[in-house]
């Protein structure tokens, strides 16, 4: 499997074409699962290397990225209730609010991964192959990108609110589709080897 941004997209409409009004949760709540979702089917690859108990060991990790909705939907909700007392700047702050949530949530993700490689043991003993283990570890992801580009989407919607033939669930579903995408496939994957690979770390990514 792999990161699905059409899915994601496509999950985007149906949340942003089922809201209601009075119907506060259907957005936090809807988006939020859909990136849970996204983030499942992506691959995490790792180069792990490190002095672990046995000698000098070198390998490669496979696993995936685990998050939850909750914290980010909680955020993405007080935001939208709060916009409601604004008088201005409503979309910014809805833009830098979905940023939080959506770092909220890659931060609190966890990664594993299985590792397999080589272990050199002091010489003269022979290398040892294949030899591995498990890692567990984290994303770090930015969202200033994805912030700036929500303030200009949320402009842009502005602008063309009213001119035929457009689709706003679409144009949104589509540049936040876009921008999710980046935000995890720009992060850094960063592991610790456990148990007998404890010593070893790695780095990567999800893709």
């Amino acid at each position: 499997m792999a990161l699905n941004k059409a899915q994601l997209q496509s999950d985007f409409e149906a949340v942003f074409e089922s809201m209601t009004d009075g119907n506060e949760d259907t957005f936090p709540n809807g988006i939020s699962a859909a990136v849970v979702t996204f983030v499942s089917g992506g691959i995490v690859s790792t180069t792990d290397a490190g002095t672990v108990s046995g000698g000098t060991y070198a390998g490669s990790g496979t696993g995936q990225l685990t998050v939850t909705a909750s914290a980010c939907a909680a955020i993405i909700k007080a935001a939208c209730t709060t916009m409601k007392t604004m008088t201005s700047g409503g979309d910014n702050y809805l833009a830098e609010e979905m940023g939080k949530g959506f770092k909220k949530m890659a931060d609190d993700g966890v990664v594993t991964t299985t590792v397999t490689g080589t272990l050199t043991p002091p010489s003269p003993a022979t290398p040892i192959s294949p030899y591995g283990g498990a890692a567990k570890g984290t994303i770090s992801c930015s969202e200033t990108a994805l912030v700036a580009k929500l303030k200009a989407l949320f402009q842009k919607m502005y602008n063309q609110r009213e001119q035929e033939g457009f689709d706003g669930n679409k144009e949104f579903a589509k540049a936040l589709a876009n921008e999710i995408n980046t935000f995890y496939t720009s992060g850094t994957i960063s592991t610790d080897g456990q148990g007998n690979i404890a010593g070893s770390s790695g780095s990567g990514a999800i893709s």
